[in-house]
């Protein structure tokens, strides 16, 4: 039996999609990839229609405070780290000069590259799909232009967009941070990180696995100073003409 085509209404751009929805080449997904695929969309569609049928079929949007909770917890992302390679739903903010088109895609190299634009429009990215979306859109409902994704540049849209990309720029501190413990607990702080106190250190060691400079890994010089394996093996060979 013949089954009626299922038509798109979700926007595509700036219009309606109201094309068949229909696929007509296989995508072989493996089940944890199919997994993958329904976290990443489907809780989003079920909100939503949940929401809608309980308004009789139409479109509604989040109490109030539901809507300030999802925006406030939107993790900021880097955009780089999205635009060669799989990844799970996001909200992109694109600069097009005069406007912000406020949009959701899981593949933002494709979605850039279909709107004419490149990496460095994208202004801010978020972490999060169709609600997010929503919510952003209503929350601006008053600088959305017509029933468009593309909204006016008012000052509240840009101070919000400020304060994400400062929230970015904290976790991007933070990890540096991090990191600066990680290098300090290895041994590789400031003090130790001279050449003279790697050779006491290095001696030491070989002295610990009986005085042969073989029986020392260079992974354990490595991971002590935080340098290359060749770097290792040039200190471990001078440590050892020293302890000689």
């Amino acid at each position: 039996m013949n089954q009626l085509p299922t038509i798109c209404i979700a926007m595509s751009g700036d219009a309606d999609c109201r094309a068949k929805a229909t696929m007509t080449d296989p995508v072989p997904l493996c089940g944890e990839h199919q997994l993958q695929v329904a976290l990443a969309i489907v809780p989003d569609i079920l909100v939503a229609e949940l929401r809608q049928a309980s308004a009789g079929g139409r479109p509604v949007s989040l109490p109030a405070e539901e809507r300030a909770a999802v925006i406030a917890g939107a993790r900021p992302l880097p955009v780089r780290a999205h635009m060669g390679r799989p990844h799970g739903p996001v909200v992109y903010f694109a600069d097009a000069g005069t406007r912000i088109k406020i949009g959701f895609s899981t593949s933002l190299r494709n979605r850039i590259r279909s709107l004419s634009m490149q990496e460095k429009d994208v202004v801010l990215l978020l972490e999060g799909g169709l609600t997010l979306e929503r919510a952003l859109h209503d929350t601006y409902a008053k600088e959305r232009i017509d029933s468009t994704e593309w909204f006016t540049k008012s000052d509240r849209l840009m101070n919000f967009i400020g304060s994400k990309l400062a929230e970015l720029g904290g976790q991007d501190q933070r990890k540096t941070r991090q990191r600066r413990v990680v290098v300090t607990a290895l041994g590789a702080g400031p003090a130790s990180a001279k050449r003279e106190d790697r050779l006491v250190v290095v001696r030491k060691l070989i002295r610990d696995v009986g005085g042969d400079p073989a029986n020392l890994p260079l992974k354990v010089i490595q991971d002590r100073f935080a340098v290359s394996q060749p770097t290792a093996s040039r200190i471990r060979a001078e440590a050892s003409r020293q302890e000689a």
